[in-house]
């Protein structure tokens, strides 16, 4: 079977790896190099526990993802040897007042101004690309650095006009999903800004992801803590604002003083793909062969695994999955 994936961020990557072996021949398919986009700009906070969403199904499916975590980094690291830097130690999370220590000495206490939830984790997006990449080229994927303008029945049209022809075309495209226009297929997801930046912890370290309602910080093993984030309908404008990442680390020092002394070492911003109910597109359209996976919103990097895993069944069997019926695409 032949099959073309739209788009090479961590979504992308995920569905060609699973989608890779046997009498699949799979093909990805991005003007950017692998992992570049929003998939490189995200924190990497795999929280579904701390930061739970009102729709149950979605909710569902972002606890599923985050159990079934462990296993994918142990499966990815094994095969390539590249350490994603999955961190467990936990969440902790601010309200007005409080401290961690409290959070910490009784984490199943409900009413206090700071909880901790021991479930949550975080992942370094960054080499988590790039094993997956590895994954899959290791796997037999190609790689080709091209644009695709739409898709037709079978085929995709490509920025240089040549056409491919495909058994399974999946667009995973992100923020640009919707611009790639299909037969009979409408959708819309937008563009949603996130200004960010990483500081180095000198002599100290942050045991834990912190965060508020307004602010996040995300500890690496290098002693890296990111720092983030904004969310701004700014279209497709990725300038970083020196004002916003200013306001980012006062935010931050509040919660944890030591940031405000520790030194910016980095900058960025990136575009995450959102859906107008909020819900991402995850299965067949009304296209023959043709998939989405896109619209995660903030959820790109959690949801990543399961999104390859539910779709790749959804595509071998001609079923849909109990837990994606929530978000049966167009």
């Amino acid at each position: 079977m032949k099959i073309l994936v739209i788009g090479a961020g961590v979504i992308g990557l995920a569905i060609a790896r699973e989608l890779a072996g046997g009498k699949n021949h799979v093909t990805v398919l991005d003007p950017a190099m692998p992992g570049t986009e929003a998939s490189w700009a995200a924190a990497g906070m795999l929280c579904p526990d701390s930061e739970p969403v009102s729709h149950a199904g979605l909710q569902k499916l972002r606890l599923a993802a985050r159990d079934l975590y462990p296993e994918f980094v142990a499966d990815l690291e094994r095969e390539t040897n590249v350490n994603v830097g999955l961190h467990t130690e936990g969440t902790v999370l601010f309200t007005p007042e409080g401290s961690v220590d409290e959070a910490i000495r009784e984490p199943e206490a409900v009413w206090r101004p700071a909880r901790f939830f021991p479930k949550d984790y975080s992942v370094d997006n960054r080499r988590l690309t790039q094993a997956l990449e590895t994954s899959c080229r290791e796997r037999g994927v190609r790689f080709r650095p091209v644009a695709v303008r739409a898709v037709e029945r079978s085929q995709v049209l490509l920025a240089d006009g040549q056409m491919l022809a495909a058994d399974v075309i999946v667009n995973a495209a992100g923020c640009w999903s919707s611009q790639i226009p299909a037969s009979g297929v409408t959708f819309e997801v937008r563009p949603v800004k996130g200004q960010m930046a990483a500081v180095a912890a000198e002599g100290w370290s942050l045991r834990y992801v912190v965060r508020s309602e307004h602010v996040y910080m995300v500890p690496r093993f290098d002693g890296r803590i990111l720092v983030g984030a904004t969310m701004e309908e700014a279209g497709y404008d990725k300038a970083v604002r020196p004002e916003t990442i200013k306001d980012l680390l006062n935010q931050a020092a509040q919660l944890v003083p030591k940031i405000r002394n520790a030194p910016v070492i980095e900058t960025w911003a990136g575009l995450r793909p959102a859906t107008p109910n909020g819900l991402p597109l995850i299965g067949p359209t009304s296209l023959p062969g043709y998939y989405l996976a896109t619209g995660h919103f903030r959820n790109g990097i959690l949801l990543a695994p399961i999104t390859a895993q539910l779709l790749a069944e959804a595509i071998k069997t001609a079923k849909t999955p109990v837990l994606l019926r929530p978000f049966l695409s167009v």
